[in-house]
């Protein structure tokens, strides 16, 4: 029998330059291995438009650099005409703008194309444009879609009644990269990491001010992501004069990970709002994969996976106070307690092959 094709369309950078890229090849590894052919049309800012990544094809569109580039991406006026020479069976979407992919949806049906979206955010801009971009895709584009491939379950639960599952952020486990050997030496340091770009979501501040608070020399901070200059800029330069901090800069993907797998914990501090429900942060998936525990406050999906002093510590708010008082608690930990800690934050599994049965039942239904 034929394999079935499926076309995996969106904002990701392959081979592994954003955290879409990440996702979306670990989803195609299961598809894959039920026996989907997957094929890739993903974005770059390169002028690079073709290759191959972990056995997947892929072309890409330009990055839109303007608005004009943005509307013109926003309408699909290239996408629909990639996907007709394509030919699938199945179109993946992920995060689509809402009038190119009611055009792919108006082109599927005449096709008996089956077309799902893999919907992990919900957008807020200050640009008009966009905001009403995401008022369409939320409220009515999506809603007409096949299938729905949810990161977290407020969106499961928004999306009802449609055909939908939660599948959350995913690896392959086998991949050398997360079976690394710490050779750190802690000495008596205990070593938080944040890594990432703040935006709009990570209350990075906050966390520095806490540090500050209470001033203990053994707890570190290493800032990945943004340089001492752009802290600064962003949060001002009063409230971390006592805070045992270094920054690293923006770091390979690669040599992220290489420093989760040699710390002991990451913090991820967000507002409990619907931006940061809706989502679910990679980062916590990639560190307990590397084998470090995680520091995060209640929202989204993290108290599924996060027990508070067993795995992780799990706050009730991202108040500055409450994560001082968490951070004063790592503070006392014993080194076997924090190894304690992280094994038991590595039994937590991410591996797309943990989640294959539910992915087969998702795509035989649709």
């Amino acid at each position: 029998m034929k394999r079935k094709k499926v076309l995996y369309i969106g904002g990701f950078e392959l081979p592994d330059k954003n955290a879409a890229a990440h996702r979306v090849v670990a989803v195609a590894k299961c598809l894959r291995d039920l026996d989907y052919e997957v094929e890739f049309i993903g974005i770059t800012h390169d002028d690079d438009f073709c290759g191959s990544f972990e056995g997947f094809g892929y072309t890409a569109l330009q990055y839109p650099r303007s608005n004009k580039a943005w509307i013109r991406y926003a309408i699909g006026a290239d996408i629909v005409k990639k996907v007709k020479q394509q030919a699938p069976d199945i179109i993946i979407a992920y995060n689509y703008p809402a009038v190119a992919l009611a055009r792919i949806i108006c082109y599927a049906r005449s096709r008996k194309v089956k077309v799902v979206g893999d919907i992990t955010e919900w957008y807020q801009s200050k640009y008009w444009y966009r905001r009403l971009d995401t008022i369409l895709s939320m409220r009515c584009v999506y809603k007409n879609l096949d299938g729905i491939i949810a990161i977290s379950n407020y969106l499961y639960d928004f999306f009802s009644p449609c055909k939908r599952m939660v599948l959350p952020p995913l690896v392959d486990k086998e991949e050398k990269k997360w079976n690394r050997v710490s050779n750190y030496d802690f000495e008596n340091k205990i070593r938080i990491v944040y890594a990432g770009n703040p935006g709009k979501k990570d209350l990075l501040g906050s966390v520095v001010h806490a540090l500050d608070q209470i001033h203990n020399k053994r707890v570190e901070l290493t800032i990945i992501g943004m340089n001492e200059k752009q802290f600064v800029i962003t949060y001002g330069s009063k409230g971390y004069e006592n805070a045992n901090i270094s920054f690293l800069g923006r770091k390979p993907h690669q040599e992220v990970i290489n420093i989760l797998s040699s710390s002991d914990f990451q913090i991820i501090i967000r507002e409990n709002n619907r931006l940061c429900n809706a989502g679910f942060p990679t980062k916590f998936v990639e560190t307990v994969m590397a084998g470090a525990s995680v520091i995060a406050n209640r929202f989204s999906d993290i108290s599924h996976y996060l027990e508070d002093g067993t795995n992780g510590f799990l706050l009730e708010s991202f108040d500055t106070d409450e994560i001082a008082k968490t951070l004063s608690k790592v503070a006392q930990l014993s080194r076997d307690e924090i190894e304690h800690m992280k094994a038991n934050a590595k039994k937590i599994s991410f591996d797309y092959r943990d989640y294959l049965p539910q992915v087969k039942d998702f795509f035989l239904t649709i």
